[in-house]
C-alpha cells in the first residue's frame, strides 16, 4: 500500500510542477497557487505513503505494535 502511495504522490507532485511551469510561462494558465497546491498534496500523499512502508518494514522485523 505504501508503495502505491508513494507513485501516486509522486506523479501528483508532477503535474504540480507542471501546473506551476506553465502558469510561469504562460503556456498554460490555471488559477493562482494552482501548481504550489498540487505539489504540496502531492508531497503529503507521498509522505504517508513512506510513513506506511516503515511502519510496515518495523512490524515486518518484530518492531511495533
Amino acid at each position: 500500500m505504501g508503495m502505491a502511495l508513494m507513485g501516486v504522490g509522486g506523479l501528483i507532485f508532477v503535474v504540480g510542477v507542471l501546473l506551476f511551469l506553465g502558469n510561469m510561462t504562460g503556456k498554460f494558465i490555471s488559477f493562482p497557487y494552482a501548481g504550489y497546491i498540487t505539489m504540496g498534496i502531492g508531497g503529503a500523499i507521498f509522505a504517508f505513503g513512506r510513513k506506511q512502508m516503515a511502519e510496515a518494514a518495523e512490524k515486518a522485523q518484530g518492531g511495533g505494535g
